[in-house]
């Protein structure tokens, strides 16, 4: 069904009265969180960042680091594309897709984000455990679960495939 879910932090430390700002990429694997809109995508990274915030530091003291930007990626395997979401702190959150040629596509309808959506939680299902890997319940509610099979068969019902992705 393709790769995880990719998220990816740029975090800023403050610097001191010597040392200048230093930005610092880090990023991890996702396997089950709510990819079903640009809200739900944005809201993941506000919880990853809301949470780096209130980390403690070295001997229980507050580190100077803030999360300035928080991009992620999810491959939808039933249009070949990636569906990305950037969140800038502070400001804007941004969406777009990325065909398999390498060219951005500004508009992301609701029928992508369903395909993204189904896709994401297909491969949450079977999750890869490993070092940077974020392993949530992919459908944590009776909700969740109908969402998921409602739109899994509103893909189905329109004709995508992912038949040629699936291997013996």
């Amino acid at each position: 069904f393709g790769p995880p879910d990719l998220c990816y932090l740029i975090k800023e430390t403050k610097g001191g009265i010597i040392s200048p700002k230093e930005h610092v990429g880090y990023f991890h694997y996702v396997f089950g969180a709510d990819a079903s809109s640009v809200a739900a995508v944005a809201a993941y990274i506000n919880s990853l960042i809301q949470k780096s915030e209130n980390d403690q530091g070295w001997m229980g003291k507050k580190t100077k680091v803030n999360v300035i930007k928080g991009t992620y990626c999810m491959y939808d395997c039933f249009t070949q594309r990636d569906i990305r979401v950037e969140v800038n702190i502070p400001g804007t959150t941004m969406s777009y897709a990325i065909s398999g040629g390498g060219s951005m596509i500004q508009k992301i309808n609701d029928e992508d984000w369903s395909c993204a959506y189904v896709s994401s939680m297909l491969r949450a299902f079977f999750p890869r455990e490993g070092n940077g890997a974020r392993i949530l319940s992919e459908l944590p509610t009776k909700a969740n679960l109908k969402e998921f099979i409602r739109q899994a068969l509103d893909i189905n019902n329109k004709g995508y495939e992912i038949s040629n992705i699936i291997t013996d």
